[in-house]
Order: structure tokens, then C-alpha cells, then sequence
């Protein structure tokens, strides 16, 4: 019995070796034609083609690998392998190219042959070589793409109807600028040009800029600031009615008449002769007419002015008798000082620089006084758009100051924000597979929203479809399959019969990549027992979609969706943007002796287009002053400075002034033995003009007169004139007066200067600084600030880094809802509060039957503790407990004194929160 179990043993594996063998030697074997099954092409297009292998006898079930090879000549195939590893072969396989990644060009002729390999062999096996044409372009209607702007004309394309390529393209013409109305954002002054703007009135682009030309000085009503007297001269000046700069200067000549003066005593009366008066100018003290008197008692009559005090010097005034009118008595009459005066711009403030000026006393002439004229700062002007926002970035504006062109203030314009589009739906879902819905930016057409939508679990009924035919020995059997996503509904079996034709309906839809199908159906079961290929329908209606906005340097990319399958069809590279024409800045002011610089921005990405210089403004004459001053016998010469940079433009000579007659001195007195000698001299360089002599008599007082004005830094003289014979017989010593300095301003380079209002001399002296440090603090860096002593020139250096904050730890606040820090550091106030962060609650064991226990938890960061009740909370009164308290409570209370925790407080019956 063992023995025949063994001997059948041995037989079934020699005949199972043999059949393997066999099936071997099948394998090898060239597959015969029908054996291979159906291979041919089917919906050709202008970019792709559907190639089909149905194998036959099961063949699919031993295929390790499938694939294809292809080209535009028998003798260029290009070999199309497996995509997957491990792939599971169907019965029927479909080679889509544009699937495999490959796009055919139209109208040409590509041929083709399929191969497998078996995995009981491994040998390849290949079917016949076919070919097939693709199809041309189909062209559409034209679609636009874009709107014209003032700049871009409308883009049209023109796709092809089957594969959507654009196979044409076409722009109209721009629509152009709509030109406004000039603006002015710089006003034009005496010396300086004014700017004006001309700008689009559809999209705001600068499109014109021109100068406007200075106005020029307008040159206001002459100005007497220095009366002229009967020996000297007046002075007038012209200024800019509009800015005050002094635009011209002239004297006035003197008038040549005398003031009738008073009558001065010059010699007493004695017994043995008359005494003698004379009337002399109370302005420049000339005798203009001489009498005599007989000797009698001077009374007092009344009081005048002999000599008119002036600004700086003292006057008198006398008391005249009653009864000859001869003044015996002087008084003096302390100096008026400066009287009101008139300023003359003498250096025009800007922007950023201090300019100066002088007040003239107007009764006589000298300045009094200068000062320094406030830099006017910056005008605000207009708010000028730099960079325009768009939907996903900021934009950026700039403020230019509408006198000198800079640039005073730029702030960020805030991002437009995308304007959601409504959703458009891209794919639709099928009873298996999810649709897909987008939402565009109506503004810039970038993808702001993508959303899926859900499967409608929808099966269609679909049709019967037989699965295998009746026998006369056993039952058929057929399916019904979803024509949507091919899932077999429901299955019956049917008796062996001859199919008779009913009707066609269609199996399994087709879709914009994938063939369909349609059978003819048994009008006795029902069952589809033929099917034909319904062609791919191919993409319909697309929506494109901005990928990559493109900018002024960088081209953008797009991409057309297929609203029937969301497939991304074709994509398309957007062209670079051209840069914006932008506005005109200055980068470099224009003085008067060097030329600036102005550049052109654009708007878009802020890259600099181009440049061009902006004349020098040459300069701005303004007062003559003297550098050297004229002299008795030689001239001197007057300076002419720019009122705008300060620099010296022209200069000319002064006549010589010429000597000035004076007044008589003694030389040496008379004896009884020979005569006197007196000699005038000039008044300014005390040269000896003339000289006479006279007898001996006693000299009388008749007044003071000076003979030497006293200067800045030498003394003067001054001497009484006798009545008699109107010699200087004794002289006095005037101390000189020392400069009279104005205050010291600065020149904002590191110096400052002062002018004496007599002598006009310049002193210029380096600032001295006291510096100050301010230290760095948390928020804020340090610096040392360097301020002059004397003129308040300052200079800031020796910037340092701020610290940051010095945190402490964190401690709870006040009211326990959050914890804090604050800065340690010193003088800094600074501090954040921040929620707890709390650990998980810990319930204590202090629950009892009748009694709710406690919960704690602790902040991680400032280690606040915090305590709560725990209400018991098992989960038969978490049902209960919200909607009757007082059953659930009692339910709660018997669910907790089951549960031992009386007994063994050690178990928790609180659940972890």
C-alpha cells in the first residue's frame, strides 16, 4: 500500500515536470498572429494618438513588460518603455503618447509596433510596423487675452480646437496716453527755476517734465537809509520786493546849505574892545556869519541845540543871553543811539543752509546789527508714486520738496489685495473621483483659491455586459457597470441563446483623454454582446491661469486648465514688462558753480532708466561792500558777493576821498618878540594843508570840535576852538572805541564769524566743542553730540548699536490672567505680558462622597499655580449633569461611593483633561 502511494507520488511530479516543460517550449515558441491578439491605432489628433494591444488567450496574465516603439520612419523608431514598476497588465492595454510623454507634431506620418515580454521566457515580442497621420491644426475663433492700456495694445491668440496650442497671435494698437493739464510741484523764485509735471489721466504715468523760468528780481521803491547833510553825503538803497535781497546802492549828494545854527560867543567883551559872536551849522559847525558886542552882564534867556547829537556821538546845547543872543553856557546832549532800521538780505537762506543779513540804521547808515536767517527747511510737496502697489506687493510713494527738488519723505503704499473672482469649476466630480474648483484674481488673474469637490458616489446604472457566453453544459453570465468609473453593480446568469440585435447604448463615457465606448445590447437578455470605441472627445473649454507674474526683468509664465477634466493643457511664457517711464529726481542739487544730477526711476521695480545733468545756476549778485577801504589820497575797492553760496563774483575800485579842509591848530604861540603860527590839517590823515600866523592874544574858548574821528582799534583827537582867532589851542585825546561786533553766526563748516558794524572787519575763529555722549539704550542706539560754545554749531559721530532688552524672568501679573517680564535694565520701562501656559490639570485627593474636590495646574513659564474645584465627572454624569443637576448630582454621588473612592483615595475618579 505504501509502495503504490510512493509509485503515484513520483508519477504526478514527473507529470508535472513535463507539462512545465512543455509550457516552457510553448513560451519559446513564436506566438503565432492570433495568439498576439488586436493591435491597431485609434483617435488620432494633431499632438497625440491612441495606440491599443488586446492580447489574446490570457497572454496579459504572463507580461512583465509592455511598451512601444515609435518614429517618423521605419528606420527611426524610438523605443517607449514601462513607466511603473511591477505594473498589473490588463487584457486590453491603451498607449496614450501624449501620456507617455511624447507631443507629435501635426500632419506628419509616424510609424509604430508594439513589443511584450513574457516572464516565463523573458524573450520580447513584437507586433507588425503600421503607421497613421496625425491631423493639422484646427483653427478657432480668435480669443482675447488682455485689454489694451495706454501703453499694450489687446492680445488676441487662436488655439487650435483639438490640442489647444496657440497656432496665431495678434496685438492692436495701444490705446495711447490721455495727456493732462500741467501741474506745478516747484515753484519758480527770483533766482531759481520752478519744475512742472504733465501726467496720464488714465493710468497717472509722468509724461512730461519742463522748467519754469525764475521770475527774477522785482526790484522794489529806492530807500533812504543816511539823510544828506550840508557837507556830507546820504545814502539810498533798491531791494527785491519780492525776497528783500538789496539788489542796488547809491549816495545822495549833499545839499551844500547850512543850517542857520545859533549864535556861540567867540571873545568876551572887555572894556578896552567889543566882543565877538558868530553863527555857526549846527550839522557841520561852519562859522557862517560873524558880529561884535559891547561888554555888558550876560542874562539867561533861553536854551538850544548848538550841535545835534547824532546815533553814536553826543551833541550840545547851549544857554543864549537875553540881551545880545550869544550862547555863554554849553551842555551836552547824550548820543540817540540807533533808530529804527531797514534788513538787506545779504545771503538767501535754502532748504538745509542758514542764510545771513544786516539791519542799517536808517538815520545814519552803519550797521547795527546782522543775524543769521533760519534755514527755511523742507517744503512738503506733493505725494509722488514711485513704485505702484500691486495686488500681492506694497508699493512706495515719495514727497519732493518744491524748492530744491530732494527727496523729503517716502512711505509704503499698502498692497491693493487680490478681488476674489467667483469659483469656476475646472473638473466635475464623478461618483468616484473628485472635481475640482478654482477661484481667480479679477484684477491680476493669479489663483487665489482651489477647492476640491466631492465625489457624488453617484453610480450610473449602465449597462449589461456579458461576462462569458452559455454553454450547453453551464449558464452565461453578465454585469451591469457604472459607465462612469466601470464598477460591476450587479451580475446575473442567463440560459445559452443567439444574441439578437436591440439597441446601442453607450458602455463607458468617453473623457477629454481617454476613449469610450458603446455596445449593441441583446434584445432577448440584455446584455451587451458587441462594443465599438467611442473616440476621445478631447480638451474642451480652458481658463487660464497666471503662474509667474512677470516683471521688468523677469518674464512671468501662465498655464490653460481644461474646465472639463482640470488637466493643465498647455502653458505659455508671459514677455517681460517694459520699464515704466517713472519720474524725474534729483540726485545731485545744482549750485551755482557745478552742474547737478537728476535721474529717472521706474515705477515698477525702482531701477534707474536714465540720467541727465541739471545746469549750474549760476550766480546771484548781490550788495557791494568794501574790502579796502579809500583813503585821503588813495582808492580803495568795493567786493560783490553771491547771495546764494556766499562767494566773492566781482570787484571794483573806490575813488580817493580826497582832503578834508579841518580845522586850524597852534603850531606855536605868538610872543611880544614874534607872531604865532597855526596850521589846518585834514580831518582824516592829519596832513598840513595851509598855515598862517597871528599876533599875540589870549585865546577864548569858543567850542570843541574833533579833529580825528577815534576807529575801531586807533584813537582820535579832539580840541578847543578859540573865539578869537578859531584855532585849535589845545587838543584832547579821543581812546579808541574798540570793534563793535555783531554776534557770532555759524558757517556750518566747522567755523564761525562775526563783522564789525564800524570798520567791517571780518573775525573767523574754529568752533569749540562741549560734547555730549547720549548712551545706547535698549531701543535706541547711542551717539556723541558735538555742540560750539559759541555759535551752537553741532555735529553728531560715534554712533553705537542699541542693546536690546536685558529680560528678567517671568513673574505673574497683578489679576493672575497672564505673567510678565520686565527689562532689567536701568532707566528702561519696557516689559511683556504673555498668556499661561498651563501643564495639564492634577486633581487632588481631597473628593469626597458628598463633597467636590479640587484641581491644580502650574504656568511652565512663571510657575503661577492656580486651584480649582473638580466637580465629579464619571461619564454617566457628564449625560445627566447639564440638563437636571440635582438627579445627576445624586447619580454622581452613587456612581462615586461605587467606585471606592472613599475607601481608596489613592484611585482618582476624575478623568485627564
Amino acid at each position: 500500500m505504501k509502495a503504490s502511494k510512493k509509485i503515484l507520488a513520483v508519477v504526478l511530479c514527473v507529470a508535472l515536470l513535463i507539462s512545465g516543460f512543455a509550457f516552457a517550449l510553448t513560451a519559446n515558441a513564436a506566438l503565432p498572429a492570433e495568439d498576439v491578439g488586436v493591435y491597431n491605432y485609434y483617435h488620432v489628433s494633431c499632438y497625440s494618438a491612441q495606440l491599443k494591444l488586446t492580447f489574446a488567450n490570457g497572454i496579459h496574465k504572463y507580461v512583465d513588460e509592455c511598451g512601444f516603439y515609435i518614429g517618423k520612419s521605419a528606420d527611426s523608431l524610438q523605443k517607449v518603455s514601462e513607466r511603473a514598476e511591477n505594473p498589473m497588465h490588463p487584457e486590453t492595454i491603451w498607449y496614450t503618447t501624449s501620456e507617455w510623454g511624447l507631443d507629435l507634431e501635426p500632419s506628419t506620418t509616424y510609424y509604430f509596433k508594439i513589443y511584450y515580454v513574457l516572464t516565463a521566457d523573458g524573450n520580447t515580442y513584437e507586433t507588425e510596423l503600421k503607421s497613421f497621420t496625425t491631423l493639422a491644426h484646427t483653427e478657432g475663433e480668435w480669443q482675447k487675452i488682455s485689454d489694451a492700456t495706454c501703453t499694450t495694445g489687446e492680445e488676441h491668440i487662436k488655439q487650435c480646437t483639438v490640442c489647444h496650442k496657440i497656432v496665431d497671435t495678434k496685438t492692436t494698437a495701444a490705446a495711447g496716453h490721455v495727456e493732462g493739464s500741467w501741474q506745478t510741484v516747484t515753484e519758480a523764485t527770483c533766482v531759481t527755476e520752478g519744475k512742472q509735471i504733465k501726467t496720464c489721466n488714465t493710468c497717472g504715468k509722468l509724461l512730461d517734465t519742463a522748467t519754469i523760468a525764475a521770475t527774477g528780481h522785482t526790484e522794489g521803491e529806492w530807500q533812504t537809509v543816511t539823510e544828506a547833510t550840508c557837507i556830507t553825503e546820504g545814502k539810498q538803497i533798491k531791494t527785491c520786493s519780492t525776497c528783500n535781497v538789496l539788489l542796488d546802492s547809491q549816495t545822495i549828494p549833499n545839499s551844500d546849505k547850512h543850517d542857520d545854527g545859533v549864535w556861540i560867543v567867540n571873545s568876551e567883551a572887555t572894556p578896552e574892545h567889543d566882543g565877538q559872536m558868530s553863527r555857526y551849522c549846527t550839522r557841520c559847525h561852519t562859522a557862517i556869519e560873524t558880529k561884535t558886542f559891547s561888554l555888558h552882564a550876560h542874562t539867561e534867556g533861553y536854551e538850544s541845540v548848538v550841535r545835534a547829537a547824532t546815533c553814536t556821538q553826543d551833541g550840545e546845547k547851549g544857554t543864549f543871553c537875553g540881551l545880545c543872543g550869544a550862547c555863554y553856557k554849553m551842555d551836552t546832549i547824550a548820543a540817540d543811539g540807533h533808530g529804527e532800521t531797514v534788513t538787506v538780505v545779504t545771503l538767501n537762506p535754502t532748504c538745509t543752509q542758514d542764510g545771513t543779513g544786516i539791519d542799517i540804521c536808517k538815520d545814519c547808515g552803519l550797521t547795527v546789527d546782522s543775524a543769521v536767517i533760519s534755514a527755511t527747511g523742507h517744503d512738503s510737496g506733493v505725494w509722488q508714486t514711485k513704485l505702484p502697489a500691486t495686488c500681492a506687493a506694497a508699493g512706495e510713494e515719495i514727497r519732493i520738496c518744491t524748492a530744491c527738488s530732494a527727496a523729503v519723505e517716502t512711505r509704503a503704499i499698502d498692497a491693493l489685495g487680490h478681488t476674489e473672482g467667483e469659483w469656476q469649476t475646472i473638473a466635475n466630480a464623478t461618483c468616484q473621483t473628485e472635481g475640482k474648483k478654482i477661484k481667480l484674481c479679477e484684477t491680476c488673474n493669479v489663483l487665489v483659491g482651489i477647492e476640491a469637490i466631492a465625489c457624488t458616489e453617484d453610480h450610473d446604472d449602465g449597462v449589461w455586459i456579458v461576462d462569458f457566453e452559455a454553454t450547453a453544459d453551464h449558464d452565461g453570465q453578465m454585469s451591469r457597470y457604472c459607465t462612469l468609473c466601470n464598477t460591476a453593480l450587479e451580475t446575473k446568469t442567463f440560459s445559452m441563446h443567439a444574441h439578437t440585435e436591440g439597441y446601442e447604448k453607450v458602455v463607458r463615457v468617453a473623457t477629454c483623454t481617454e476613449a469610450g465606448e458603446k455596445g449593441i445590447f441583446c434584445a432577448t437578455c440584455g446584455a451587451c454582446y458587441e462594443t465599438e470605441i467611442i473616440p476621445a472627445e478631447g480638451h474642451g473649454e480652458t481658463v487660464t491661469v497666471v503662474t509667474l507674474k512677470p516683471t521688468c526683468t523677469q518674464t512671468g509664465n501662465s498655464v490653460d486648465i481644461c474646465k472639463v477634466c482640470g488637466l493643465s493643457v498647455a502653458s505659455s511664457e508671459i514677455p517681460c514688462a517694459e520699464h515704466d517711464d517713472g519720474v524725474w529726481q534729483t540726485t545731485i542739487p545744482a549750485t551755482c558753480t557745478t552742474a547737478g544730477e537728476e535721474a529717472r526711476v521706474c515705477t515698477a521695480c525702482s531701477a534707474v532708466i536714465e540720467t541727465r545733468a541739471i545746469d549750474a545756476l549760476g550766480h546771484d549778485e548781490g550788495v557791494w561792500t568794501a574790502a579796502d577801504g579809500a583813503n585821503c589820497e588813495t582808492g580803495g575797492e568795493e567786493i560783490c558777493t553771491c547771495t546764494r553760496c556766499g562767494e566773492i563774483i566781482g570787484s571794483r575800485p573806490v575813488d580817493k576821498l580826497g582832503h578834508d579842509d579841518g580845522v586850524w591848530k597852534v603850531d606855536f604861540e605868538a610872543t611880544p618878540d614874534h607872531s604865532g603860527q597855526m596850521t589846518r590839517y585834514c580831518s582824516r590823515c592829519s596832513m598840513a594843508l595851509e598855515s598862517k600866523t597871528f599876533e599875540l592874544h589870549t585865546h577864548t574858548y569858543g567850542h570843541h570840535e574833533t579833529l580825528i574821528e577815534a576807529g575801531c582799534l586807533t584813537n582820535g583827537e579832539s580840541g578847543k576852538v578859540c573865539a578869537s582867532c578859531g584855532v585849535i589851542y589845545e587838543t584832547v585825546e579821543i581812546k579808541a572805541l574798540d570793534h563793535a561786533y555783531t554776534l557770532w553766526y555759524k558757517n556750518n563748516d566747522g567755523t564761525h564769524t562775526r563783522v564789525c558794524t564800524r570798520c567791517q572787519s571780518v573775525e573767523r575763529n574754529n568752533c569749540s566743542y562741549t560734547d555730549t555722549v547720549t548712551p545706547p539704550t535698549c531701543t535706541e542706539g547711542g551717539y556723541t553730540t558735538h555742540v560750539c560754545d559759541v555759535c551752537t554749531f553741532s555735529y553728531v559721530d560715534a554712533y553705537t548699536d542699541a542693546l536690546g532688552h536685558n529680560w528678567g524672568e517671568w513673574i505673574p501679573c497683578e489679576d493672575g490672567c497672564c505673567h510678565k517680564k520686565e527689562c532689567l535694565r536701568e532707566g528702561c520701562t519696557a516689559s511683556e505680558t504673555a498668556p499661561h501656559e498651563w501643564t495639564e490639570w492634577v486633581y487632588n485627593k481631597d473628593g469626597k462622597l458628598f463633597k467636590n474636590g479640587t484641581k491644580t495646574r502650574i504656568c511652565v513659564d512663571c510657575g503661577e499655580i492656580q486651584t480649582d474645584e473638580a466637580h465629579h465627572t464619571s461619564w454617566i454624569c457628564q449625560v445627566f449633569y447639564p440638563v437636571i443637576v440635582f438627579f445627576g448630582n445624586i447619580v454622581h454621588k452613587i456612581i462615586y461611593a461605587f467606585s471606592l473612592n472613599w475607601l481608596f483615595p489613592e484611585i482618582t475618579i476624575y478623568p485627564k483633561i
